[in-house]
C-alpha cells in the first residue's frame, strides 16, 4: 500500500497556534507591533514578547551577534513557535540529501548542502563572528517552545536549552567555540558547544545538521522522552583548515533515560587530530535506544558504572582503517568502558579498526574517583565484522587490581577478513565467564593476541566454525568448548553464508532472533543469520535488519 508522509510538526504549528501571528526581520524595530512583515519586530523583541500560542515568523537574513534568552512558556496545546522563512511563509523544508563513503550511501536532511557556510540568504542566521568570545546565541528556557528553520554559527555556545518539551526542527549549527586552536590547547569551555540540553526533558531535535563544534556538537544531559531523529553531526576539521576537531558528537549524558537516537549519522574527517566520541552514553545515561545510526571514523560508546541497559540496534561503524587494516591512528569501534554493564549491541555492521569491539578499563577524569570498575553483562548479538585486526579486544590503559571483563555474551557473530590476519580476541586484562556462541570466523589467524594472551579457562566457546585461513580448533581445547567445526564458507554481498554445512547453530534464549528478525528455530543458525532449513547448501534468507521501534513522532502514515 502507498504510504503518504505528513509532517505532524507543521500541522501542530497551525492547529494549536491560538495566539497571534508575529513577524521578525533584520530591519525590524522594537517600536513596532510585529503584526505584519512591514511592521516586524527585531529578533530580541520577538523572543521577549512571544507568549503561549504565538507563531513568530522570522525572515531570512544575517542577524549578527544576538545573545538572547527566551523564558516565556507555551503549553501543550498552545506552543510558542519561532519559524524561519526565506521569502514566503512555509517555503523552507529540509531536503533529503545523500553522501557516499566507502561504497555506502548515507542520508541526511537540510535545506543547506553538506559543509555549506550559511550567510543568511536561505534561512535566518545568527552569526557571532568569533567563537572564541564568550556568549550564548540562544538560551532557550521556556517550556513548550518550537524553533524551526534557524541557523547559528561562530558563538562560544550556539543553543543552551533548559526548558522542557522543546523542539528544534531543521536547525543548522556550525563552528562553535575556538576552532583555530589545537584540541589540546583549549579548555573544555573554550572548545564550544553547538546544542546542549540541560535541566529539563522531552526534547526533540529532528532533521538537523551540526558541524565542527569543538567540545560538544549536541548533548542531552537530563530527563526522559528525548529524541534525536535524523540528525547529521560531523567534524570536517582539517578539511576546512581547522586545528580543533570535535570532541563529543552526539551524547546522552548526565541522567538521560528512556530516550532515543534514530536514523542519525556521525562523520569524523579521519585526518582530524582527535579521535572524538561519536555516539556516546555517559554518566548515568540508561535505558536508551539507539536505532539505525551510523558512525564513521569514531566511536559508539557506553562509559561508566551507571551507563547501563542501553540498546543499540541496526546501523554500524566504519573505521578510518577500512577497507584494509593498516597501522596508524584511525578510529571506529564499539567502546564499552569503566564499568559499563547490561548494554546491548545488535544487528550491526562493523568495518575495519584494530578492534571493532573494545571493552576497556581506563581512567576518565570526567567520571571522577576510583575507576576500577568491571565491564560486565553486556551483550553483542548478530554482528557482522569486516577486515579487522582483532575482532574483540579486552583492553586496559590503567591497571586496577582484580578489575576486568566479566560475564559478557558474544552471540551470532560473523567475522570475515579478506585475507588471513589478526586474532579473534586481543587480551590484555583479567576476564572470566565470557561466552562466545554461534560464531563464524573466516580468515582469523589466531585465537588470542596481546600481553596476557591466555583467557580464563571458564571462557565458553560453543557452536564455532573456523573457515578459510583461521586458527585451528585445537586452540579452543583449554577452554569450555563444544561443537567446534572447521569448514570453508563463502558469503554473498550481504555477508550471508552461501556454502558450507551450517547445521551446528544454537537456539539461544539470549539471542532468539537473527539479523533479519527471523526466529532461530532450526539448527541452521550459525553466525548473524539463520539459514532457515537451508541444510548443507546454505540458501540465504531475505529481509532487512529490524529495529523494532516506533515511527518518528514527527511523521505519521496514512495507508
Amino acid at each position: 500500500m502507498k504510504k503518504i508522509i505528513v509532517t505532524v510538526l507543521l500541522i501542530v504549528s497551525f492547529f494549536f497556534a491560538k495566539g497571534a501571528d508575529k513577524f521578525v526581520s533584520v530591519s525590524g524595530s522594537g517600536n513596532r507591533d510585529g503584526t505584519t512583515p512591514s511592521n516586524s519586530w527585531t529578533w530580541a523583541e520577538g523572543i521577549s514578547q512571544a507568549r503561549a500560542g504565538d507563531h513568530v515568523y522570522v525572515l531570512a537574513g544575517n542577524y549578527g551577534r544576538q545573545l538572547v534568552t527566551q523564558s516565556a512558556d507555551g503549553t501543550e496545546n498552545n506552543r510558542i513557535i519561532f519559524e524561519g522563512y526565506t521569502t514566503t511563509i512555509g517555503d523552507i523544508q529540509p531536503i533529503e540529501q545523500t553522501f557516499t563513503h566507502e561504497g555506502r550511501t548515507y542520508t541526511f536532511w537540510s535545506n543547506f548542502t553538506r559543509g555549506e557556510d550559511p550567510d543568511g540568504t536561505k534561512s535566518p542566521l545568527f552569526d557571532g563572528g568569533n567563537g572564541n568570545i564568550a556568549g550564548t546565541s540562544l538560551s532557550a528556557q521556556g517550556d513548550y517552545v518550537s524553533y524551526i528553520n534557524l541557523s547559528f554559527k561562530h558563538f562560544r555556545y550556539g543553543v543552551i536549552t533548559s526548558g522542557s518539551n522543546v523542539i528544534f526542527h531543521n536547525a543548522y549549527v556550525v563552528e562553535m567555540g575556538n576552532v583555530e586552536a589545537n584540541h589540546n590547547e583549549v579548555t573544555y569551555i573554550e572548545g564550544g558547544f553547538g546544542m546542549r540540553f540541560d535541566n529539563g526533558g522531552n526534547w526533540t531535535v529532528s532533521r538537523s545538521y551540526i558541524r565542527d563544534c569543538g567540545s560538544e556538537n549536541i548533548t542531552m544531559a537530563s530527563g526522559t522522552g528525548n529524541l534525536m531523529d535524523q540528525v547529521f553531526v560531523e567534524s570536517l576539521g582539517t578539511q576546512r583548515g581547522f586545528d580543533n576537531s570535535s570532541d563529543y558528537y552526539m551524547s546522552f549524558a548526565g541522567t538521560v533515560s528512556y530516550s532515543e537516537m534514530r536514523d542519525c549519522v556521525v562523520y569524523r574527517e579521519k585526518t582530524n587530530g582527535h579521535g572524538g566520541h561519536g555516539i556516546d552514553m555517559k554518566g548515568a545515561s540508561h535505558h536508551n535506544e539507539i536505532n539505525n545510526c551510523w558512525v564513521i571514523n569514531t566511536y559508539m560508546e557506553v562509559i561508566g558504572t551507571q551507563s547501563a541497559y542501553n540498546v543499540f540496534t541496526g546501523g554500524g561503524i566504519i573505521s578510518g582503517w577500512y577497507p584494509n587494516f593498516q597501522s596508524g591512528t584511525e578510529y571506529g569501534n564499539i567502546f564499552a568502558a569503566s564499568g559499563a554493564h547490561h548494554n546491548t549491541f545488535q544487528n550491526m555492521e562493523l568495518y575495519g579498526d584494530f578492534s571493532p569491539i573494545r571493552l576497556r578499563i581506563y581512567s576518565d577524569p570526567s567520571l571522577g574517583g576510583n575507576q576500577g570498575w568491571n565491564i560486565h553483562d553486556n551483550k553483542f548479538l548478530n554482528l557482522v565484522i569486516r577486515n579487522s585486526n582483532n575482532a574483540i579486544g579486552f583492553f586496559e590503559s590503567a591497571t586496577f587490581t582484580g578489575v576486568g571483563v566479566y560475564d559478557n555474551i558474544f552471540d551470532g557473530i560473523t567475522i570475515i577478513n579478506d585475507n588471513p590476519s589478526g586474532s579473534l580476541i586481543r587480551q590484555n586484562q583479567p576476564n572470566q565467564n565470557n561466552s562466545f556462541t554461534n560464531i563464524i570466523a573466516h580468515n582469523v589467524s589466531t585465537l588470542t593476541s596481546g600481553t596476557q594472551a591466555t583467557l580464563n579457562t571458564n571462557t565458553v566457546f560453543d557452536r564455532i566454525n573456523l573457515s578459510g585461513g583461521s586458527f585451528a580448533a585445537s586452540a579452543l581445547t583449554p577452554y569450555t568448548e563444544s561443537n567446534i567445526t572447521e569448514f570453508d564458507v563463502t558469503f554473498d554481498s550481504q555477508f550471508k553464508p552461501t556454502s558450507g554445512n551450517m547445521n551446528i547453530g544454537l537456539i539461544n534464549s539470549e539471542n532468539p532472533n537473527d539479523w533479519d528478525g527471523n526466529l532461530r528455530n532450526n539448527p541452521n543458525t550459525l553466525g548473524a543469520f539463520d539459514l532457515d532449513n537451508a541444510g548443507t547448501t546454505g540458501t540465504p534468507t531475505t529481509g532487512t535488519p529490524t529495529s523494532g521501534f516506533t515511527e518518528s513522532i514527527l511523521n505519521f502514515f496514512v495507508e
